[in-house]
């Protein structure tokens, strides 16, 4: 998947309308747009989320990747949405980032009371795959996975502001590789970049086999949430950490950009 974004509360007493459409096609993959609004006794539909989601066309017999068919448009093009880059390694650091990590440890230095480690704003917990959350393929559907790190998440951020937090986006959820059911998935959350009342955290799903002591990781999920309080700034002290700290900004303000041109 690659963003889902909420712009309003999702009520539980209003009918729920999804509206989906291919919006490009590449040799075997294929790009969804969908968009969920709520209906109320008016009848207007009033738009809550948006979602897009990347898949990959593969033959069931060796895995292969399979062509799809094209998608023809009326003027015969397809214009996609500029997405800015999070990711620190493949772009490097930006001057106004390098400034702001510095800043932030010059302030903590003058009062800590106002801060606290990316390395203290963890949580986690360990679940057992059972059967009836397997997909079409016998494997663990991947919206079971991305409901229990969406779930230590909120807990994560919940803790540290201690008010109840609300969703603003998912985005970049990459799902490495397969679960299978009877696995024991570990999911560690950590609270990787907060800005005013915005808080980042990034939640790794991690498959353990005790039998062989192995471990590796399957799945990586990236949670915005608002919060109605200021939140306690979180100060990034290794240099693994001042990488997702920047991450997390970029995501933020990914976020904010789109919600300016909405």
């Amino acid at each position: 998947m690659d963003r889902m974004q909420f712009f309003q509360t999702v009520s539980t007493s209003v009918d729920l309308l999804l509206d989906g459409a291919v919006t490009s096609v590449g040799t075997s993959s294929i790009a969804v747009s969908i968009e969920v609004s709520a209906v109320d006794s008016s009848r207007t539909p009033r738009r809550l989320a948006t979602s897009k989601f990347l898949m990959v066309s593969r033959s069931r017999e060796d895995n292969r990747a399979q062509p799809v068919a094209k998608l023809n448009s009326p003027d015969g093009k397809h214009v996609a949405h500029p997405r800015k880059a999070t990711s620190v390694e493949p772009s490097g650091w930006r001057p106004e980032e390098m400034a702001l990590l510095h800043d932030l440890h010059r302030q903590r230095q003058i009062d800590a009371s106002q801060f606290i480690w990316q390395s203290d704003c963890k949580d986690a917990k360990s679940v057992l795959m059972h059967s009836q959350a397997r997909n079409v393929y016998g494997r663990i559907f991947g919206g079971h996975l991305m409901s229990q790190a969406y779930e230590i998440a909120w807990v994560a951020v919940y803790k540290l502001a201690r008010e109840m937090p609300s969703p603003t986006f998912i985005d970049d959820v990459e799902f490495l590789r397969p679960v299978d059911i009877a696995s024991v998935v570990s999911f560690e959350a950590q609270v990787v970049y907060t800005s005013g009342t915005d808080a980042i955290v990034d939640v790794k799903a991690i498959v353990h086999n005790p039998l062989l002591n192995e471990t590796m990781i399957t799945n990586t999920f990236h949670f915005g949430f608002q919060l109605d309080q200021l939140a306690t700034q979180v100060v990034p002290e290794r240099y693994d950490e001042m990488v997702t700290y920047v991450e997390g900004l970029r995501r933020c303000q990914s976020f904010q950009s789109i919600q300016n041109q909405d």
